[in-house]
């Protein structure tokens, strides 16, 4: 990873801690504790089972949602090298961007590829088709969505995260990288947008969400 890249950088004081409990509780208790990434949590099924993502389709159609919610796109890389020359784009302190934005290095998983290659969709795939390229793109849909949610979970884990307050707004800073540490995931996402994700996730009446926004102005 750039050395420079995250110069200056400061984890979470305890005025911030302190300012922000009951929002930051409830994001590492849905992000981390409870992760959907695959296998990672005993306190989840994971994504395919609790978001009922079982096909490809499905996985594109719930980033698609995720973006339209969050009005931020999501930027998948297939190398961590490609990921770093999107930071390049970024402001010298990424943290400190106008804009709000989520970008990661695909990765695989080899228990969620073992899930994958018994699902209906590769069978049938193997059966009548047997079209490696199709079977890669299919694998590759439930490796996106995995992907946010896996590095999301070790930023916060890690704490590799940072509260950056903009014009009366809070929002999130976090990265992750990966063991040969490479940038695997950054971003930069309102409590707004974060308070929008979990109601995706879960159906959550907005009023919870707002009343958690509501303690951190």
């Amino acid at each position: 990873m750039n050395e420079k890249l995250f110069e200056g950088w400061a984890h979470l004081s305890q005025n911030e801690e302190r300012k922000h409990e009951k929002f930051l509780t409830k994001i590492i208790s849905e992000f981390m504790l409870r992760s959907l990434a695959f296998d990672v949590s005993q306190l989840s099924p994971g994504f395919p089972h609790q978001l009922g993502l079982d096909s490809s389709a499905r996985a594109s159609s719930y980033i698609e949602r995720f973006e339209e919610k969050l009005q931020t796109e999501v930027k998948f890389y297939k190398r961590a090298e490609d990921l770093e020359q999107f930071v390049s784009s970024l402001p010298e302190k990424p943290w400190a961007s106008q804009d709000t934005f989520f970008a990661v290095a695909t990765t695989s998983n080899e228990h969620l590829n073992k899930y994958i290659t018994k699902t209906d969709e590769v069978n049938n795939i193997c059966k009548y088709r047997n079209t490696l390229n199709e079977k890669e793109f299919v694998k590759q849909r439930y490796f996106e969505v995995d992907s946010i949610f896996r590095h999301f979970r070790n930023a916060l884990a890690h704490g590799c995260i940072r509260i950056v307050t903009d014009a009366g707004s809070q929002k999130l800073f976090f990265f992750d990288t990966n063991p040969a540490d490479k940038l695997s995931a950054i971003g930069l996402l309102t409590f707004q947008q974060l308070g929008d994700w979990i109601a995706l996730n879960n159906g959550v009446a907005m009023n919870v969400i707002d009343q958690l926004l509501d303690d951190n102005i």
